[in-house]
């Protein structure tokens, strides 16, 4: 600018002095045209720096949109390592239940296997009975008096169940305690039938555990129905107890429950952005097994501090829940 207008000043009395203009006219038409040219290079000057004001708000907006944006993405980064952390200790919950559950199915396959045991002996014991009441039946007629009058009427008549023989005697039938081993047979054949032992099975417990069936009691038999008699009281005493008798209530009330998500809401809406994030980070390293449930405890209780005791103990409930 100072080059320019010691250019334009110089340039204009030569300016003159060649068209032979008045010396006072020559000094006024070299202001005139100084301030011209000064007020150009002001308006320009302006006009830039107007445009660069502008340039620099619509910056500073850019820049408050991206803090914005970083806010944004830092919130959704840490719910979404909450939501990881749960996902993997509820993965390892499941796993655990699922160890449970194959106890428990292999369990039942056994009680099974019994049972089947149990019901093709009985099946047995009924099919000797049936064919022992049917060998009992015929005795029974091959017994009665109408029979022997029928057929031995002499001999009847001998006993005095008819008229008096008029020939000789015939040899007298075989005496009745020959035929008690057919009324004796149906005791005989319940005592005869053998019972596999019960084996009392216990359950594992876990928390997958918690309703699982126990099985029945020790010493506890399998009674035979009363249709098919049991004179000796070989099958007798208590059945088996249902699987539905196995499951007792709860005793006692039970501590409140810490809910998980509820918890590192407020751990998050309580800590800083940075304590919150050593917290998870002291929780995935409890995870991968890098460090003890000790260390992460200290280090919870050195993050929460004095005035987040409720958040501690709340944390210490979770891990005593899960197991870890």
């Amino acid at each position: 600018v100072v080059v320019g207008q010691d250019t334009l000043a110089s340039s204009l009395p030569a300016m003159a002095s060649s068209k032979g203009v008045h010396p006072n006219y020559e000094g006024r038409a070299n202001e005139d045209q100084m301030s011209l040219g000064i007020r150009i290079i002001t308006t320009a000057f302006q006009n830039k720096m107007n445009s660069l004001e502008q340039e620099i708000r619509g910056l500073r907006i850019t820049l408050e949109e991206q803090r914005t944006n970083v806010g944004t993405l830092q919130r959704k980064n840490s719910g979404m390592e909450v939501e990881l952390v749960e996902s993997h200790q509820r993965s390892q919950q499941l796993a655990e239940e699922n160890k449970e559950l194959f106890k428990t199915v292999g369990s039942l396959r056994k009680q099974i296997g019994r049972l089947e045991h149990l019901k093709e002996a009985v099946m047995s014991s009924i099919q000797d009975d049936q064919v022992q009441e049917a060998e009992l039946g015929d005795t029974k007629v091959l017994m009665s008096d109408e029979y022997l009058r029928g057929q031995t009427p002499l001999t009847a008549a001998e006993m005095g169940y008819g008229p008096p023989a008029r020939s000789a005697r015939p040899p007298s039938p075989p005496p009745m305690s020959e035929a008690k081993p057919y009324r004796e047979a149906p005791q005989a054949s319940y005592r005869e039938a053998s019972l596999p032992p019960y084996e009392p099975t216990t359950m594992p417990t876990g928390p997958g555990a918690a309703g699982a069936y126990r099985g029945p009691p020790q010493g506890a038999t399998y009674g035979a129905p009363a249709a098919y008699g049991d004179p000796g009281g070989q099958y007798g005493g208590p059945c088996a107890p249902s699987a539905a008798s196995t499951h007792g209530a709860p005793g006692g009330a039970s501590s409140p429950v810490v809910d998980g998500k509820q918890f590192f809401r407020q751990a998050r809406n309580r800590l800083s952005y940075e304590a919150f994030n050593l917290f998870l980070a002291s929780i995935k390293r409890l995870n991968n097994q890098q460090q003890t449930r000790e260390d992460t405890l200290d280090e919870a209780r050195r993050i929460f501090g004095p005035e987040l005791q409720d958040l501690y103990k709340d944390f210490e409930g979770l891990l005593n829940r899960h197991g870890m």
